[in-house]
């Protein structure tokens, strides 16, 4: 019946509704509408018997049928697509279907939230589903670290982790959008190829020192500056001290050692030489649009994309080169330098000029590596020791770290992601209960975009705004315009557009 009152524009009014019989009647005066049904014999279906009298009332487009839980259901596949589909366009699918007009932003606001409801599930009920999702890790996935509070590594990360990645682990959380709140704790790593690799995953209420030693304790347990050289260091802060004398004290301050941000301290053994912690913002790009997911809903979309990336990566495994590609791109810009010198001095040590610089360079041995220390903390051949390897016609692969080979690489994802069965299907796990993060609403509209540092790059395309204050063209105050204006104050300064003639005496 709401069905048909949507489609035809009416509204109706009932008269009976019990377990035997149905009436309805048109509520609009002097109309004689009548519809009776009553129940069939298997207790289940009603039959209509009779309808009696013809429309003769005015079709109304605001009809009260369209309720924000029928409006829900009615989108919910489209909003499993686009979950953020706007309230205009929601509106005219309205029109355009059932004719109903003047649906208010609230109800169709209302609507959306339901049908996501429907989609991901509810934010307090999957809170209680976190023991079931545990167990159901562990069950299908034994060597995974599972903690309900809530974390998770997967067999095949820690695998990869130990197996395929450099030793460097990147630490960062970023704030979740739903509505309970909260806070996304990641450890990730890089690959051979330079790429993306997801280690761990911890979810908490808040970002600070307590969270950080749970989620570091828990990793633990799962896992048992860009001048190469100190000189070229030195060199570098004094040019930024002459210049920038507050920049060169905070980076100077004894609360940042060099060790952690300057990268001629860098151990070389781990062969990075990453500055900054983009990679780390990197994984809370690849999460965006789950961060206003519910926490149950979150947590699978991540299981399901690190499925989908770790198959992706075992197919890209099957290049033919034996290093990875962005090794082979890096390789190619250092190959691009020209006007050096190559003294040989044996098969493995040479003296390189490089515009008027002297740099030793050794191919093997205990002193292995270049002067300039790209090559030591890269573990990329730097330009000098290219230039020493075709000297040898060498193959320039096998001066690569380890790290950048393909066995390497191929070790990072030879594990898999397992798979899981609904968890709604499970029973209830007793020992355990999980409840939503106390909430701290703040006054305001919640924002959904962090605050940018000073100087930092806006996202997006952005236009020029103006900033010019409002001038009155009735009185030249500012502040107010001349639909507003009050009068000149005592003593302003009227800016008259007229000309103005001075006579003189």
């Amino acid at each position: 019946m709401r069905m048909y009152c949507l489609q035809e524009g009416i509204v109706l009014k009932k008269i009976k509704n019990d377990t035997l019989r149905y009436t309805m009647a048109c509520s609009a005066d002097g109309c004689q509408w009548r519809l009776h049904a009553s129940r069939l014999k298997d207790g289940m279906t009603f039959k209509i018997r009779n309808i009696s009298g013809n429309h003769n009332c005015t079709r109304t487009d605001a009809n009260k049928y369209a309720s924000y839980k029928f409006i829900a259901s009615e989108f919910v596949s489209q909003l499993r697509v686009d979950p953020k589909m706007k309230l205009d366009l929601m509106r005219q699918e309205l029109k355009k279907k059932y004719s109903v007009e003047d649906v208010k932003n609230l109800k169709l606001w209302r609507a959306r939230e339901e049908a996501r409801k429907v989609n991901d599930g509810d934010s307090l009920e999957c809170f209680k589903m976190i023991p079931r999702y545990a167990h159901l890790i562990l069950e299908n996935s034994p060597k995974s670290t599972v903690v309900v509070n809530f974390f998770y590594c997967f067999e095949a990360q820690k695998m990869g982790f130990w197996e395929g990645c450099r030793p460097i682990i990147s630490l960062d959380g970023c704030h979740l959008k739903g509505r309970t709140g909260g806070t996304i704790l990641a450890a990730v790593s890089v690959d051979g190829n330079n790429k993306l690799f997801p280690i761990a995953l911890g979810v908490t209420d808040i970002e600070n020192g307590h969270t950080w030693r749970w989620f570091l304790t828990a990793l633990r347990k799962a896992l048992a500056a860009k001048a190469y050289t100190e000189y070229m260091f030195n060199k570098e802060m004094n040019f930024l001290k002459a210049n920038n004398k507050d920049a060169y004290d905070w980076l100077m301050h004894p609360s940042r050692p060099k060790h952690r941000w300057a990268r001629h301290t860098f151990d070389t053994s781990i062969k990075v030489d990453m500055v900054t912690n983009n990679l780390a913002e990197c994984f809370n790009s690849w999460i965006s649009d789950e961060r206003d997911k519910p926490i149950l809903t979150l947590l699978e979309a991540v299981r399901l994309k690190l499925m989908l990336r770790f198959t992706k990566m075992r197919q890209v495994v099957g290049l033919s080169d034996s290093i990875t590609s962005s090794a082979r791109k890096r390789l190619a810009e250092n190959g691009n330098a020209s006007f050096i010198i190559v003294i040989p001095s044996s098969i493995t040590e040479f003296q390189v000029i490089d515009n008027g610089h002297n740099f030793s360079v050794y191919l093997a041995g205990e002193k292995k590596g270049c002067d300039c220390k790209v090559w030591d903390i890269s573990g990329i051949p730097c330009k000098h020791v290219l230039k020493c390897i075709a000297h040898n016609r060498a193959v320039v692969a096998d001066y690569c770290s380890e790290y950048y080979k393909r066995d390497k690489y191929m070790k990072a994802y030879q594990g898999s992601i397992p798979v899981l069965p609904d968890v709604k299907h499970l029973v209830d796990a007793e020992d355990h209960t999980v409840l939503p993060p106390i909430v701290k609403r703040r006054a305001g509209r919640p924002k959904l975009s962090r605050r940018r540092e000073e100087g930092e790059k806006a996202v997006g395309p952005t236009r020029g705004q103006k900033r010019n204050s409002v001038t009155c063209s009735h009185c030249g105050c500012i502040g107010h315009n001349r639909k507003s204006c009050q009068g000149a104050s005592v003593g302003s300064n009227k800016q008259n557009k007229t000309n103005v003639l001075d006579f003189q005496n």
